[in-house]
């Protein structure tokens, strides 16, 4: 997926993407050479699933220059993966059957469940669904 979608599915501008990879906290999965110039970055689900994780923790209102270069290095697309940020300021990644294990002290928790990004992305590429043989039917007699 080129930049400019990645950034629209994570929910975050162009300009804040192309921050994050000159920083090195997300970078493309590949970079494809248009001409001697120009390069396309394109971002597969686990860069989406960072760049989402990077949004949520600043929307929460955390330093995300202090969690910028641990989630980077995140690895979201196991199964049922949540991304955790408690009161020691540490970021893990535990299972979602897990949380409540790690959320029972007290202390303020950030809490980013990359589901629904998966699944938006998914939407985006999922194939298109086959015509049916009664649609090509009532196509031709129309």
């Amino acid at each position: 997926m080129s930049a400019p979608e990645a950034a629209e599915l994570a929910g975050i501008t162009y300009r804040q993407l192309d921050y994050w990879g000159r920083k090195g906290w997300v970078v493309p999965g590949r970079v494809e050479r248009v001409s001697a110039s120009r390069r396309l970055r394109r971002y597969d689900e686990a860069d989406v699933l960072r760049l989402g994780a990077l949004a949520h923790l600043a929307r929460s209102g955390l330093d995300v220059a202090a969690y910028g270069p641990a989630v980077g290095q995140l690895e979201l697309t196991g199964k049922d993966p949540v991304a955790v940020v408690g009161p020691t300021d540490e970021l893990h990644v535990v299972a979602s059957t897990d949380l409540r294990d790690h959320v029972s002290v007290p202390g303020r928790f950030v809490v980013f469940d990359p589901r629904p990004l998966r699944e938006a992305f998914a939407r985006r590429f999922a194939p298109p669904a086959p015509i049916s043989d009664l649609t090509r039917t009532e196509r031709r007699s129309a």
